[in-house]
């Protein structure tokens, strides 16, 4: 099943009160994403999957996404392509409120050095 489905599967689960079978397909979801070939593709979704997590009061699972998409930036080659990756994702942080920890700096400082 395409993940695009399974992601919508989760939110009509949600709609309908499911909470524990939309997380079910919202990580069915997040094991899917490594397999899509271009890495933006893999970040859009991880933002997708992490935005979710974290609406539905699954902060450690959101960071675990959000977390899993810094790494996936890191190896974007272009970076204006990377620095539009990275303002998508910080919408997660700065408008929903997801705490940007150690893990995260440590994520974008590896990124940084890529381009010293």
């Amino acid at each position: 099943m395409r993940r695009e489905t399974i992601i919508a599967m989760s939110d009509a689960k949600l709609r309908s009160n499911d909470d524990e079978s939309a997380a079910d397909l919202l990580a069915r979801a997040a094991e899917q994403i490594g397999s899509l070939p271009q890495a933006t593709s893999r970040s859009h979704f991880l933002n997708e999957v992490a935005a979710r997590y974290f609406a539905r009061g699954r902060a450690d699972a959101a960071r675990e996404a959000a977390l899993q998409n810094l790494a996936v930036i890191a190896d974007v080659r272009d970076e204006s392509s990377q620095a539009s990756l990275i303002a998508d994702l910080s919408d997660l942080y700065g408008e929903d409120g997801l705490e940007f920890g150690d893990g995260e700096r440590e994520a974008v400082a590896r990124s940084m050095q890529k381009f010293a």
